[in-house]
């Protein structure tokens, strides 16, 4: 399937697909290490960044020995971040336009991210797209990350699509393999941070674009 024209529902991830949002997560790992007092590895935002959110708080735990418990390092981040979601994260460009011609269609959408809900309610209420959404899944509701197909399952189970006209938008390489290995067809959009994967994405996903508004006529 190389055409958007077939699609039955829509799976999204988050950051670095609706929101031009992962310039802030590349660098919050070691950010949050240095706010507690320790140095962080040079390498530490490279490892955790494939993991979902409660993945790279139990390693940061492990690897830096903190006292707080999972729950609290979470929290800590999201107090850290929210002040960007609440305000200064903006979409991609077209998106609105995009979903809005996807809801035209009679198209049922779904959000798959890593970012916790509060923070994922908050950022796309403010920017008025929280109501294209059906539904919002979670690497932490799900007890997955995207490793695993799990959220992509459960957001395809809300929808009640057919797997086969249900695309999941991706940005990162190792969400687009999970997807595609799961038999859904893929949808990458670029972005910035995953510059270096972008031939290799673009080779697995069914459609590809630089902007989103090239999906509006698609």
């Amino acid at each position: 399937m190389g055409r958007l024209g077939e699609i039955e529902g829509a799976i999204f991830d988050m950051d670095g697909t609706l929101l031009d949002s992962m310039a802030m997560w590349e660098n919050m790992g070691s950010i949050y290490v240095k706010k507690k007092g320790k140095v962080p590895a040079p390498d530490l935002d490279e490892v955790i960044k494939d993991m979902s959110f409660e993945e790279s708080a139990r390693y940061i735990k492990e690897q830096y020995q903190f006292r707080e418990d999972i729950k609290t390092m979470m929290d800590e981040v999201n107090q850290m971040v929210q002040e960007n979601y609440q305000g200064k994260i903006q979409g991609k460009p077209f998106v609105k336009e995009f979903l809005e011609s996807l809801r035209k269609k009679g198209v049922p959408m779904c959000v798959a991210t890593a970012t916790d809900e509060p923070l994922v309610k908050t950022c796309l209420k403010r920017l008025d797209l929280l109501k294209y959404f059906k539904e919002i899944f979670t690497c932490r509701k799900v007890g997955a990350g995207k490793e695993r197909p799990d959220i992509y399952e459960a957001a395809l189970s809300e929808l009640g699509t057919s797997k086969e006209k249900t695309f999941v938008f991706e940005d990162v390489l190792h969400a687009v393999k999970t997807a595609k290995q799961a038999g859904f067809p893929v949808a990458a959009l670029y972005d910035e941070s995953s510059k270096k994967d972008w031939e290799e994405i673009t080779g697995l996903a069914d459609i590809s674009a630089v902007s989103m508004g090239e999906f509006i006529s698609g």
